[in-house]
């Protein structure tokens, strides 16, 4: 293995593989290897990620012997590879590694273990904790995530148990992020439990999972009815949009009959601009129908408000610059003007020169001259 490691000029994979196994095998030899070249120096935490699973107590004696510049990733090694044992004997070992400037705990190790042993246990243990300060909620969510990946039906109907101390932290995590993973199994579970939690939490659901299949998205959100369909489909449209605006503009052209029809295109059109600005526009002025031509470019040179976070100041003020309503267009190019002078003056400019001369330009630039 030494003889392995010491010839290969490749950094990948085997050479981490070579080092777990050496530690396995002689843990003495290579720690020498690692404090002997510094080429070695990458695959530490891969060391001490086995010494921690043979024989924790040598681990940390050994990180005691490291230069300060490699601690913090051989202790990180230990706390990765910790053997099977109770959060409080995890948080007591990890507290001994404090010398080593380590800001968080990190339960990924004692994460993986307890999955392999009383995933329940864990949980329970780490709600005795409580949730008073930032880092018992930030390792509350660690653990729901893992333990979503190894069992999600048992983590789902634990994180949303109503005597559940962490629901809320939870539920936020559901609707951020572990929604749109097996989204599927996820729909399927939350349309067997009460109206109010598929209320709080489809149509964010819905709305991740159409980052994967939005038409299996909106099949779904078609079952609903109310707000909760209406919320649903819009937050579907957003996602969707990032991916392949086109198509879902497309889709809200064809159900002209919704209600809020106005609100959906508006979301899309913007998530298009956002994402494509360019070819937003060019796709916006094309559309034959005037009203409908002028209720994107609008959406598209709106400022300000939520409007600001979807549209940057430079493409509404194009989308402004090419609506046919002069008043309209003075308007929302001096907002758009206002916007991109506030981030660069200089190129504000230069960028409302391209659109606007004579009369019109002055109009727009002129409150801001003065």
């Amino acid at each position: 293995l030494i003889a392995f490691m010491n010839n290969s000029t490749i950094a990948g994979p085997n050479v981490g593989w070579a080092m777990t196994r050496l530690a396995e095998l002689d843990p003495e030899a290579a720690f020498a290897l690692v404090l002997g070249n510094q080429k070695f120096e990458r695959w530490i935490h891969d060391l001490f990620s086995a010494l921690s699973k043979l024989d924790l107590e040598r681990g940390m004696a050994m990180v005691e012997q490291l230069p300060k510049r490699l601690q913090q990733s051989a202790a990180m090694g230990l706390l990765l590879g910790v053997p099977a044992m109770d959060l409080e004997e995890f948080m007591a070992l990890h507290k001994r590694l404090e010398h080593v400037d380590m800001k968080t705990t990190r339960l990924a190790g004692w994460a993986d273990r307890m999955m392999e042993t009383d995933p329940e246990r864990g949980w329970r243990q780490l709600l005795a904790r409580g949730m008073e300060n930032a880092l018992d909620r930030e390792n509350i969510s660690e653990y729901t995530y893992a333990w979503f990946l190894n069992d999600p039906l048992a983590a789902l109907d634990a994180m949303t148990a109503m005597d559940n101390p962490a629901r809320d932290t939870a539920i936020a995590l559901l609707k951020s992020s572990l929604g749109g993973m097996n989204s599927e199994l996820v729909i399927s579970w939350l349309m067997r439990q009460d109206r109010a939690l598929q209320d709080d939490l489809m149509p964010d659901l819905l709305g991740q999972y159409a980052q994967v299949d939005p038409d299996a998205a909106l099949n779904h959100a078609a079952n609903l009815s109310g707000d909760m369909r209406s919320t649903a489909e819009r937050n579907i449209i957003r996602n969707w949009a990032t991916a392949d605006p086109r198509a879902s503009i497309q889709w809200i052209l064809e159900n002209r009959q919704l209600q809020d029809q106005a609100e959906r295109l508006t979301d899309a059109a913007r998530a298009f601009a956002f994402h494509q600005p360019t070819e937003a526009i060019a796709w916006a002025t094309s559309i034959s129908e005037p009203e409908l031509r002028e209720a994107v470019l609008v959406s598209i040179a709106t400022t300000g408000g939520q409007a600001q976070t979807f549209v940057r100041p430079e493409t509404s003020l194009a989308a402004a610059a090419s609506l046919e309503d002069p008043v309209r267009r003075a308007e929302l190019s001096r907002a758009a003007y206002a916007a991109w002078r506030a981030r660069d003056e200089s190129e504000a400019k230069k960028g409302v020169r391209e659109h606007f001369s004579g009369e019109e330009l002055a109009g727009i630039i002129a409150p801001f001259n003065k």
